[in-house]
């Protein structure tokens, strides 16, 4: 299956009733310099996985079966592309992040929750960033 991120992400459906094999999914249209992660609604925290090229891969187990609602892609973004961007740690009203200025010159970032992830408490900072130089920001939930 092979589906382009929307607003950060994925969200789908999914049951894997009589399938054979594992489902193997790509998405599209993500950062390669921000964490994507693998969620399934109302199950503990996401897994992390990688992207290369804007694209991430991912194949739902049927060793385990997986159905319930999905969501692929990242769990933070920035109006920057070139920030990158790790999740470090999930609280209950909190979360924190990484955040990596690669580039020679201080940026001016703001970090916010992906639209994509309805389930996630909103979060949004405002932050700058010196160049060659990483933050570790601990950002409180809006609600």
């Amino acid at each position: 299956m092979q589906l382009e991120a929307m607003d950060g992400g994925v969200v789908f459906d999914f049951s894997d009733k009589g399938l054979p094999a594992g489902l193997p999914i790509i998405i599209e249209g993500l950062n390669d310099h921000w964490d994507t992660i693998v969620w399934r609604k109302g199950k503990g925290n996401p897994k992390v996985i990688g992207t290369k090229d804007g694209k991430c891969y991912f194949q739902l187990s049927q060793d385990e079966p997986e159905s319930g609602t999905f969501y692929i892609g990242h769990l933070a973004v920035c109006n920057d592309p070139e920030i990158a961007l790790s999740v470090k740690a999930m609280k209950d009203k909190s979360i924190t992040l990484e955040v990596h200025n690669p580039t020679d010159k201080a940026k001016r970032a703001i970090v916010q929750k992906a639209k994509g992830l309805t389930w996630y408490p909103d979060f949004r900072k405002e932050l700058k960033v010196a160049p060659g130089r990483s933050l570790l920001v601990e950002i409180k939930f809006s609600k």
